[in-house]
């Protein structure tokens, strides 16, 4: 979550070094430069971004077999753009796959969405 909050280069940094090359993301198969792509977007559309993880809603399911987690929850976030004076706020589900190897986590599968949202 830290990473998702800090500067723009600091997130598309995580997301290059976490990203395997393929990703499911959001129940499409992407190229890990599409979904940077779709990222960079983001970061630009909402520069101001502020997210609080409900820690009761956190659920991790791991296969020890394939090495690899599933981790969802809900958290609440505050967005915004300075630039525009565009602000929103609301409610979303998250869900990660990430895959263990040699090199550490990379992420196979992300997916979400906005529950409520109050702009």
């Amino acid at each position: 979550m830290i990473r998702s909050q800090g500067s723009a280069g600091d997130l598309l940094d995580h997301a290059r070094r976490t990203l395997e090359g393929r990703v499911d993301y959001y129940g499409k198969l992407t190229s890990r430069e599409d979904v940077l792509k779709d990222k960079e977007r983001y970061v630009a559309r909402w520069p101001t971004r502020a997210y609080r993880l409900r820690s009761e809603t956190i659920r991790t399911s791991c296969d020890e077999s394939r090495s690899s987690c599933q981790i969802s929850g809900l958290l609440d976030y505050d967005l915004g753009n300075p630039a525009t004076g565009r602000k929103t706020s609301g409610a979303a589900s998250f869900e990660f796959g990430v895959r263990f190897g040699p090199d550490g986590g990379r992420i196979f599968y992300e997916a979400g969405k906005t529950m409520a949202a109050q702009k």
